[in-house]
Formats: structure tokens, C-alpha cells, sequence
């Protein structure tokens, strides 16, 4: 490990050292923005090394952040990869504060690693840049000093979104010790939810993961009257089981969606009726209501009985077809039936 010949530890090695203590949020080290940021400062550490891999390794770090994905909310992709890794990637601790339950030697593991992450949230690409020039300076390397790409912005002040997320974004952004934060985050867990369920409403189980769905229509809460409406008058009645009934185009998909933008804590999930046990055990994890939604043909109510339904899924067959038809043999079994009539017909709505 190279001697940078100072009396303390130099904070390129004392920063690596502190992520290798991290415990719940150890898979994090996995994922490319903070697997680089390792390589990186192993070659800065390195007793052989070079300039060209010193090079080559924050610019690699520099590609797995702008990659990362994160929403952009602060100005600095960095920063907004590690909002993203502590509020939306699922841990034991999100996923046992969405469960409700507590464990207290579970919150101070958090909140240690909650100390080590702020000291990479603050971490910022001038620094980086300063301790590979530093070093390049030292060997007299030649590489030129304006060589290294930036993955920050100056805006006029953070964008943090909309909703609880935005307000656990700001929490963290604007506190000065996110230790304390752990008990605040596991209270925002327990109330909201963890993983992908903080960043959308609706998603697609394929039988193994829930990924976020691609439908980007314009939903809005029904209004009182509408097919739409009367399902929400439905949904807070009790109903537990519905049947959307219309021809292709009336409206059946957004009304749908319209029912999770009523009601914060409702998200949608379309499912293809494979490997629901694993489904229902995830979704009843969490302190959220779901719209689980099958196209029509899927599994049978009757074969899905043999599951026991969580009691925060509701169910929900999208039927297209026109007229008086009879209903197919999964939508029949509905205890709460919306017809969708094409434009300018009137809707039924039949609650049994």
C-alpha cells in the first residue's frame, strides 16, 4: 500500500477502510458506483502504481454514476446515487421497518453505516479529481491535469420531487449527521413502504421481480360518476374482488390506475398469474394496499383460491369485450362488476 508520508491516515485509505466496515448496506459494494469508487482507491493505495490505471479508473467510477440511474435531485449524480441506495434499494432494515419490526440492534447497525454513507455522500468529483492529480503531480506522470471528467452541476437549489420521498431526499441532504437519522428512516419505512414501491405506483410481476411498468398514461383520480368513480366508491366499500368489463379503447386501464392516484399508499401491480405465493408474501410485507391486476384468461379465481390473499390485496380482471357476453368464468366471480361502455354510452356498475 503506497505511503503518502503523512502523520495520519491518509483520507483516501481511511475512507476505504471505512467502507469496508460497512454491514447492512454491504451489498452496495457490489453495485458499479461504489465497486469503482473501491477500484479507484485501490489504485490510488497501490505501491505499483500507474498513471494510465489511476486514469482509467475514475473515469470508470465517473460512467457507473452517470449510469447509475438515480433521479436527479441534487446536481451531483454522486449524491444522488446514495439518496437513491439508502431510500429505494431494498435492506434488511427497509424491509423490516416496512414489516414493522423493530430491532434495536438492527437500527444502530444502520445507523453506523448511516455515518459511513454521509461521509461518501459528501465525497464530491473535486475531491476525487484533487487526490488523482495529487498523486499524478507526485510522479511527475505527465497526464494532463484537466483530463478528468465531472459528474456535478451547479443548479440553483435541489429539486427533490414530490411526495414522501422528496422530503426524506431533503432530510438527508440537509442533515449534518445521518446517525441520527436511522430512527427517523425507519419510522419513514414503516409508513410508506421499501425498495421500488417509494418511487412508483404501478408495476410488473413476472414471476420472479417487480419491475417498474413502462405505462406512462396520464393518470388521474376518478371522478364521482364515472366508471372509475364508482370503482373507488366500491374499493372503499369493502370490495375485494373486481371485474373491468369494456370494449378495447373505453377506458378500463387508466380508470384503474386512476384508483392508486386516489390514495397515496395504493400502488397497481399487473401480474401473469405465475409464482404468486412468492407475490403475495412481498406485497404482504409491506404497509401498503395493491390493486393486483390480471388480464383476462390469467389463472381462475377459483385456482387462486387455494392462495390466501393478504388482506392489503385487492383483485382486479381486466375483461375486453363488447355487449351483453357472458363473462368469462374468473371475471363471473367478481363481487364487484364495472362495465365500460365505448364513448358516449353510459356505464353499469353491479356490485354483488
Amino acid at each position: 500500500m503506497r505511503n503518502f508520508d503523512e502523520p495520519r491516515l491518509h483520507p483516501v485509505e481511511a475512507m476505504r477502510n471505512d467502507i469496508d466496515r460497512l454491514t447492512v448496506l454491504r451489498d452496495l459494494t457490489s453495485e458499479p458506483p461504489l465497486q469503482t469508487l473501491v477500484g479507484l482507491m485501490d489504485e490510488l493505495l497501490a505501491e505499483d502504481w500507474q498513471p494510465y490505471n489511476v486514469s482509467w479508473a475514475y473515469h470508470e467510477m465517473a460512467s457507473a454514476v452517470l449510469h447509475a440511474g438515480a433521479a436527479a435531485v441534487t446536481g451531483d449524480r454522486w449524491r444522488d446515487y446514495i439518496l437513491y441506495a439508502i431510500l429505494q434499494r431494498d435492506n434488511l432494515f427497509s424491509l423490516s421497518a416496512a414489516a414493522g419490526k423493530r430491532d434495536e440492534v438492527l437500527l444502530a447497525a444502520m445507523a453506523a453505516d448511516l455515518q459511513i454513507m454521509h461521509q461518501l455522500f459528501l465525497l464530491d468529483d473535486s475531491i476525487l479529481r484533487h487526490w488523482c492529480k495529487e498523486l499524478l503531480r507526485a510522479g511527475a506522470s505527465g497526464e494532463e491535469e484537466g483530463a478528468f471528467a465531472s459528474w456535478s452541476a451547479s443548479l440553483p437549489a435541489a429539486d427533490y420531487g414530490k411526495g414522501p420521498i422528496a422530503q426524506m431526499r431533503a432530510h438527508l441532504n440537509l442533515s449534518e449527521d445521518w446517525g441520527k437519522v436511522a430512527p427517523v428512516l425507519y419510522d419513514y419505512f414503516a409508513k410508506h413502504g421499501s425498495g421500488s414501491f417509494l418511487g412508483g405506483k404501478r408495476f410488473v410481476w413476472d414471476g420472479q421481480a417487480l419491475t417498474a411498468d413502462l405505462y406512462d398514461a396520464a393518470a388521474r383520480p376518478p371522478e364521482e360518476g364515472t366508471p372509475g368513480g364508482l370503482a373507488l366508491k366500491a374499493l372503499q366499500g369493502g370490495a375485494r374482488c373486481f371485474a373491468f368489463v369494456g370494449p378495447e379503447g373505453s377506458g378500463k386501464l387508466p380508470a384503474l390506475c386512476g384508483l392508486a392516484e386516489a390514495d397515496p399508499a395504493t400502488r397497481v401491480v399487473f401480474a401473469e398469474g405465475v409464482a404468486l405465493s412468492r407475490l403475495f408474501a412481498l406485497l404482504a410485507a409491506q404497509p401498503l394496499d395493491f390493486l393486483l391486476c390480471f388480464p383476462s384468461g390469467a389463472p381462475r379465481l377459483t385456482a387462486l383460491e387455494r392462495f390466501r390473499f393478504p388482506r392489503n390485496v385487492r383483485m382486479v380482471f381486466i375483461v375486453t369485450q363488447s355487449g351483453d357476453a357472458p363473462l368469462p368464468e374468473d371475471a363471473a366471480q367478481a363481487d364487484c362488476v364495472i362495465r365500460f361502455a365505448a364513448r358516449g354510452e353510459a356505464a353499469l356498475y353491479t356490485a354483488k
